[in-house]
């Protein structure tokens, strides 16, 4: 689908809406020295929280920490009922850091008063792998080699809830802190109902800073009048060994892990992705059965 690949930057008036409060709390005149100083104190404070650029960018890109690829103004999605659709949030901060950063999402509305409910929107903070070395590769680089490119540095894997989506209990996705002249990636998912009434829905994201709105960044999404079947027709085949999930979550050998590798298989049969390794155990020839966990 097309998106306009244009820069958002939205600048925020805490630090003028901040100087006029304390302004109306003052007798006419100057202030004392240590009531100007901590006016001013917070003035800066508020426009470094203001320091932070917002747009879109598609869900098929990895945007690193330190990229800056060209960002649209608003999220425009197409998807059929029954589908998953998705982009990303990015916050890119100037010279200064910026912390305590949040996301709100809320409905959609189109057609009808026909609506799309927040619980079908997912929030999902972006973590990193660092990769220390390059990989190797027989083909020559050139400059329309992507493996020309180094592949040194941090990469956007892992994607953090929100609020759990199987659970509805809220994780650690957020607030974030986004440091200085870096970003980081938050990830939008819809989930259009079965049912859903076709038509442009359109709603918002808004990005928090201390609690306080900082930007808006519109959402236009148009469903079609066709529904994807639940099982896919396109076949895929994602490895995934026996005791990978236990291992990124730190899970020894003790406690329960084919709990948390059915998480895995039902997020990727919902998302139409074919885990090609259903075995929940070790094999004898892996010769891992020591690390097999007890309720396997």
């Amino acid at each position: 689908m097309r998106r306009t690949h244009q820069l958002l930057y939205i600048s925020s008036a805490l630090a003028t809406g901040l100087l006029s409060a304390c302004a109306d709390l003052t007798e006419p005149g100057e202030l004392e020295p240590e009531a100007n100083e901590a006016v001013q104190a917070a003035a800066t404070s508020a426009l470094a929280a203001a320091d932070l650029t917002v747009g879109v960018a598609p869900s098929s890109q990895k945007v690193r920490p330190t990229m800056t690829p060209p960002l649209a103004a608003t999220a425009s999605l197409k998807a059929a009922r029954n589908e998953f659709e998705a982009f990303q949030l990015i916050l890119k901060a100037g010279a200064t850091t910026v912390s305590n950063v949040s996301v709100q999402v809320g409905s959609l509305t189109g057609p009808g008063g026909a609506s799309i409910p927040a619980a079908n929107v997912a929030l999902y903070a972006e973590r990193y792998y660092k990769v220390f070395a390059e990989p190797s590769n027989d083909e020559p680089a050139n400059a329309e080699d992507s493996w020309s490119v180094s592949k040194l540095g941090e990469w956007p894997d892992a994607l953090v809830p929100d609020v759990d989506t199987y659970f509805r209990e809220k994780r650690n996705a957020f607030p974030l802190t986004v440091p200085a002249n870096a970003n980081r990636a938050v990830w939008v998912e819809l989930l259009v109902p079965q049912n859903q009434v076709p038509g442009t829905y359109t709603g918002s994201v808004t990005v928090l800073v201390n609690g306080v709105a900082h930007a808006v960044v519109p959402v236009s999404l148009r469903v079609g009048a066709f529904t994807l079947p639940s099982t896919p027709s396109l076949r895929s085949a994602f490895s995934m060994k026996w005791d990978e999930p236990a291992a990124a979550h730190g899970i020894t050998a003790d406690e329960p892990a084919a709990p948390l590798r059915a998480l895995y298989v039902r997020s990727a049969l919902e998302h139409r992705l074919t885990i090609c390794l259903l075995y929940t155990s070790p094999s004898p020839r892996d010769g891992l059965l020591s690390r097999m966990p007890s309720s396997a």
